[in-house]
């Protein structure tokens, strides 16, 4: 790309960057080293491409904890990814929850959501791992909200959502 000369080409590229500014991405050390999961989660991710075609990759009949993560594979890279958001399938299983973010996709329900699934669609892998004691789930899944702060996700544990609230 060549240096603008031009000064509304410039004025229209950095209106074009700003629009892709993700708010609230935060990149916190001590939280990663304080990261204190349930003893029965194994965490034994699995990455598949958030396709409908996917489906079959993701179990059908076990619960479990997941992440949507953005991959904008560039130079095939194979750490240059961000994760978005975390949720857990507890009472439901990890394909149903996995399916049902298609239609979360096409509904204005959770504006965050079929946000992130739309404008970053094609980039985003759902990664997810299976929990054998459903008691685990909701550990695991606090205990990575807290270690993470994904910016996607709204509902936080109460040790870091007042730190959240005070963000915006």
């Amino acid at each position: 790309m060549k240096a603008f000369t031009n000064p509304q080409d410039l004025v229209v590229a950095i209106d074009d960057a700003k629009s892709h500014i993700m708010q609230r991405v935060i990149f916190w050390k001590k939280r990663w080293g304080e990261f204190q999961p349930p003893a029965g989660v194994a965490w034994n991710w699995t990455s598949v491409p958030f396709d409908a075609a996917a489906a079959s990759g993701v179990p059908n009949n076990l619960h479990g904890l997941y992440t949507f993560v953005l991959c904008p594979r560039v130079a095939s890279h194979p750490k240059n990814q961000l994760i978005l958001y975390v949720g857990k399938a507890d009472k439901t299983t990890l394909r149903a929850r996995f399916q049902h973010y298609f239609q979360e996709k096409k509904k204005v329900k959770r504006p965050h959501i079929c946000y992130a699934l739309n404008k970053y669609e094609g980039n985003l892998e759902f990664c997810f791992t299976t929990v054998a004691n459903q008691n685990d789930i909701e550990p695991g899944e606090d205990a990575l909200l807290v270690a993470l702060m994904p910016p996607y996700n709204e509902k936080f544990p109460a040790s870091v959502s007042q730190i959240i609230g005070g963000l915006k």
